[in-house]
């Protein structure tokens, strides 16, 4: 299941770079949420991210957050500085 996530994510965060003109990730910079994070999983794609977009990590992360609704996520929070928390739904699990 863990691969399903990895590239349902590697496409929007790409759709994403793709629309803002920013090359999109050739690895998803994904980790293990922190222990004091309420979340499973944490994408710091907006942190690299900002520079070539011309813009703040953090406006990055809350855009992406958006792009984030489906099944799959219970929950995608933007997170400074420029963090998405993602927590993954009782689907995703099984």
């Amino acid at each position: 299941m863990f691969y399903k996530v990895r590239r349902l994510l590697q496409e929007r965060v790409s759709a994403w770079a793709g629309r803002a003109g920013v090359p999109p990730p050739t690895a998803l910079p994904l980790a293990p949420a922190p222990e004091h994070v309420d979340a499973d999983m944490a994408l710091s794609w907006a942190l690299s991210a900002a520079k070539p977009a011309r813009r703040k990590p953090l406006e990055i992360a809350t855009e992406l957050s958006g792009e984030l609704a489906d099944p799959l996520f219970a929950s995608a929070v933007p997170a400074p500085p420029g963090f998405v928390n993602i927590r993954l739904s009782q689907a995703a699990l099984l």
